[in-house]
């Protein structure tokens, strides 16, 4: 068979556009997703101090969480500025559900 260029073109791997997975990537972030769900309303931003009430937990405790990855995901609007969205630490507690202690 006789190569032609519509031939040799068509054998070749298709290129995924990167810039189109770095966007679908982007869109699974749950900080995007929260922020991106309501164009026109920024989602209520909670305070380290609301969050470790509404836990139970110390202040020290949430920064210790932030600092090692375990805690809910935060945002952080400046370099002394987090924050933390409802949808947040409802899914860190969520995630956190055990039917016994075994778990």
């Amino acid at each position: 068979m006789i190569k032609t260029p519509q031939t040799a073109r068509a054998a070749q791997p298709t290129k995924i556009n990167s810039f189109r997975v770095k966007r679908a990537e982007r869109a699974a972030d749950p900080i995007d997703t929260a922020v991106c769900a309501s164009s026109r309303e920024l989602p209520r931003l909670f305070t380290p101090v609301e969050v470790a009430e509404q836990l139970g937990v110390a202040r020290r405790t949430l920064d210790r969480w932030r600092l090692t990855g375990e805690g809910p995901a935060f945002v952080k609007l400046s370099a002394q500025t987090v924050r933390y969205t409802a949808d947040a630490v409802s899914r860190f507690v969520t995630e956190r559900l055990k039917a016994n202690t075994a778990q």
